[in-house]
């Protein structure tokens, strides 16, 4: 199982880095109780579809898979003190009126640095990072 989603992570980076050259990454953090509650983060211009919505379960901590894995996350950093919700999305664009909000209406965050992600090793004692590709038959990391 975990061999699995670290196979699943590792592609989703490849995948991210392959397509969009380099991915880069924003993120926003808070530590008020409403920010604990979040239940969606989407663009204001848009009438449909979310980046992400919480489906009723807990937030989970932030590690380097949940984190880096898809388009936008949000994840407890608890390691934080106080302990800190995050939002990290891959490859916003200007145009994006972002919206973070809870059950009682919209949530402040701040941007903020993003936590550096944990290189994943691949094969032997090559990594990868979400700024570098690889070639699979060789795991050498080259520069996008």
């Amino acid at each position: 199982m975990q061999i699995t989603a670290l196979a699943t992570t590792v592609l989703l980076i490849l995948f991210t880095t392959f397509n969009t050259g380099k991915a880069n990454y924003t993120c926003y953090s808070s530590s008020s109780m409403e920010a604990k509650n979040i239940r969606s983060v989407y663009d204001d211009h848009q009438n449909t579809g979310d980046f992400w919505y919480r489906n009723g379960s807990q937030l989970v901590p932030c590690t380097s898979s949940s984190i880096y894995s898809s388009k936008c996350s949000v994840c407890l950093n608890n390691s934080a003190t106080p302990e800190t919700v995050l939002v990290v999305l891959c490859n916003l664009t200007s145009s994006v009126n972002l919206v973070m909000e809870g059950p009682n209406g919209h949530i402040s965050f701040n941007r903020t640095d993003c936590p550096q992600p944990e290189t994943i090793e691949v094969r032997g004692s090559s990594t990868v990072s979400p700024g570098l590709t690889t070639r699979l038959e060789d795991s050498k990391p080259r520069g996008v």
